[in-house]
């Protein structure tokens, strides 16, 4: 072999040695900086693993398995996600998400003030995370909570059936999260300010779903027999932009359900006839009549 050979074989070795010195130093990295799963006993919680990377995705959420945190607790509900994070450095954040299915799911994300994340945080101090199960107790009616739990060296996933109305090992200890984080947080009246905000049309929520309906912008242009049927719908069911949105009055064009802003498709030249029932109508049409209903014939 000559000289250049030699030369390209030494070169060859060298870059393979600098080849297998990145890669050892890379594999000590991971292996350092790698979580222990914590494999999880019930079929529910693996399937939740499965579906997570899914869902992390679909309401933009960090992945705690990979978080480098000293703690971070995520508590996912019928139709909320709270989030905490602690650093080592005294660092706090959390976020409160709350979601409705739908066509299109809505998502609306509560960053919490580090005033309010730190109390928070210091009142889950007195909880032992560590020692939560899960339990696998299955119902006919009601839904999962499951909590994520991760520190620098571990993480784990945890389900319990609708731990607030009945009793379990760790019951209880849910019942305080949730507590904490209502009076903490005022949960009724974030939920309540997520739901007058969603624009009209159905939604899914947990297991259930409702209807949500508006009178129009000010600013949008209207035709003479929508200024009197909303002036007849606000003088007579008392309705106004106050009302929850889900208390709105029940709509049938022709019979058929409808919105309020379909009523701006109409002029009084259109219109055969149009009438209110009161919140007796709940006899004729059901729970969706219970708010009120407007009855219209077009010719």
């Amino acid at each position: 072999m000559g000289n250049a050979g030699i030369l390209k074989t030494r070169n060859i070795v060298n870059m393979l040695r600098r080849l297998f010195f990145f890669v050892f130093l890379l594999t000590i990295e991971i292996s350092y900086s790698q979580k222990t799963v914590i494999l999880p006993e019930k079929n529910i919680d693996s399937l939740f693993l499965k579906k997570l990377p899914e869902k992390l995705k679909e309401f933009q959420l960090e992945d705690l398995e990979t978080s480098k945190d000293s703690l971070n607790i995520r508590i996912w509900e019928q139709h909320t996600i709270f989030t905490l994070n602690y650093d080592s450095g005294d660092d706090v954040s959390a976020n409160y998400k709350i979601y409705a299915g739908g066509k299109s799911p809505v998502v609306a994300t509560n960053t919490i003030a580090i005033t309010q994340s730190r109390k928070i945080f210091d009142e889950f101090k007195t909880i032992s995370f560590e020692e939560l199960s899960g339990d696998s107790f299955r119902g006919l009616d009601g839904f999962y909570i499951y909590i994520e739990i991760a520190t620098k060296d571990d993480y784990k996933v945890i389900s319990y059936w609708s731990p607030f109305h009945r009793y379990c090992k760790d019951c209880n200890t849910i019942r305080e999260l949730h507590d904490i984080l209502s009076e903490n947080l005022d949960t009724d009246k974030l939920t309540s300010k997520f739901i007058n905000s969603l624009e009209p049309g159905g939604y899914t929520w947990g297991m259930s779903s409702f209807q949500i309906d508006h009178f129009l912008n000010e600013d949008v242009d209207k035709t003479d027999f929508y200024i009197k049927a909303e002036k007849k719908i606000r003088d007579e069911l008392n309705i106004t932009e106050e009302t929850n949105h889900q208390n709105f009055q029940l709509i049938l064009i022709n019979k058929k359900p409808a919105k309020i802003a379909d009523l701006n498709s109409y002029t009084l030249e259109d219109i055969k006839s149009y009438a209110i029932l009161g919140k007796g109508a709940i006899a004729f049409y059901g729970s969706s009549g219970q708010n009120g209903v407007l009855l219209v014939e077009t010719n």
